[in-house]
């Protein structure tokens, strides 16, 4: 069965890219995790072919004017029939049943009901100030408590994920169909509501609907430090980066578990990036030689170490 990682309107490369290196390291050989364009969603027959769909960080504002009404239907025909929704910060705030967005700042904001509705009640944002569209200046690496009771198997007491402009999801605990898998620990600059808990400031939840499933984040738990570059500019980004590297094991142990939860078959070999194979090109014409080799560089990951040119 697929696992199809939406990549049109509203969604960055960095978030796709960070989605498709984390399911396919963690779903393969079960699954097959590829992009699709919004011109798949809306048009071919995808739904009876696939196990889950998925939506990256970015912005939802252009994805309710890419899906609204007939891709929408489409997509809560497919949850509601048994298939798995993921969606990742804005994938997140884009199936509650409202987003609230910065509200009050008249450059930011962003506020209104949403199509979905997979969370019945609002994903409220930003957790944590600084964001700003394009940019990592907003980034943080908060600490999430782990709700151990919402799991079958043993888990850490707590996680810290890579966050930049997530939300929310307001008195999560107060819904039936809503189970709370993580929170936020610590003060966060948006506000709750209902009686203070354990439970309170929901960071990870998942959803019944209909048949399916919904699992829903405010941050990024499927967001690798192996993809992503130390700044020159930013010794706090890099000391940020730097806790995502040394407690990658419990984000990748907790996703795990979030999966299986969710009733997916999870790879439980160790978790480990491919090591890049050479890359040999010969041609009689030097010129456009090169010129293939100008296109690939330009879009080579930011991981990588370049290409190699050589006569």
């Amino acid at each position: 069965m697929n696992v199809l990682v939406y990549s049109g309107a509203g969604t960055t490369p960095e978030s796709v890219k960070h989605c498709l290196e984390t399911l396919r390291l963690l779903l393969s050989p079960y699954y097959a995790v590829f992009s699709v364009e919004s011109s798949a969603v809306l048009n071919q027959p995808w739904i009876n072919k696939s196990s889950v769909f998925v939506v990256p960080g970015g912005a939802d504002l252009p994805i309710c004017r890419v899906f609204n009404g007939k891709g929408n239907d489409t997509i809560t025909k497919f949850v509601r029939k048994g298939g798995i929704y993921l969606g990742f910060c804005s994938g997140g705030y884009y199936a509650s049943s409202r987003c609230e967005f910065e509200v009050g700042d008249l450059n930011m904001e962003v506020s209104g009901p949403r199509e979905l509705g997979f969370f019945p009640g609002t994903a409220r944002g930003c957790v944590y100030k600084g964001f700003k569209y394009g940019s990592e200046t907003g980034v943080q690496v908060p600490k999430l408590n782990i709700n151990k009771s919402a799991f079958d198997e043993e888990v850490d007491d707590s996680i810290f994920n890579y966050y930049n402009g997530g939300g929310m999801f307001v008195n999560a605990q107060s819904f039936q169909n809503v189970e709370i898998l993580a929170t936020y620990d610590g003060p966060i600059q948006v506000q709750d509501e209902g009686q203070e808990t354990d439970l309170s400031k929901a960071a990870v939840i998942m959803c019944n609907v209909g048949s399916g499933k919904a699992l829903l984040t405010g941050t990024h738990p499927e967001f690798t430090p192996v993809l992503l570059k130390e700044s020159v500019d930013d010794p706090s980004y890099n000391e940020k980066l730097n806790i995502l590297k040394q407690t990658n094991t419990q984000r990748i142990n907790f996703l795990k578990t979030c999966l299986r939860k969710l009733g997916l078959k999870v790879n439980d070999s160790d978790y480990a990036r491919p090591s890049l194979t050479p890359l040999l090109l010969t041609s009689y014409d030097s010129n456009n030689a090169f010129k293939i080799i100008e296109n690939m560089e330009k879009s080579t990951p930011a991981d990588s170490e370049g290409l190699r040119r050589s006569r």
